[in-house]
């Protein structure tokens, strides 16, 4: 499971309960100050964040969707919508 922090970024723990990695800003995460996680049907992670919307996949680097491709304000809330997209509040 995933947990969003004030200011140390997303923490990824095992099944275990164990610290599996940090995503922080200086792992590529765009802001240490998180304010919504949400888990997609594919196994990828949303982070709303600070500074905008950050999609990391599983095994791989997180990639910050920027103004043009998605939000770039701070992103408060993730839901899933019922045609498959998602919703995101600032």
């Amino acid at each position: 499971f995933a947990a969003g922090t004030y200011d140390n970024g997303v923490m990824i723990y095992g099944a275990d309960g164990a610290l599996r990695y940090r995503l922080t800003r200086e792992a590529g995460l765009p802001d240490n100050s998180i304010y919504s996680l949400f888990t997609d049907r594919d196994g990828g992670l949303w982070i709303g964040h600070a500074n905008g919307l950050t999609h990391a996949l599983p095994g791989l680097a997180a990639q910050r969707l920027t103004a043009g491709r998605a939000l770039s304000a701070r992103i408060t809330r993730l839901r899933p919508a019922s045609n498959g997209s998602y919703w995101a509040s600032t």
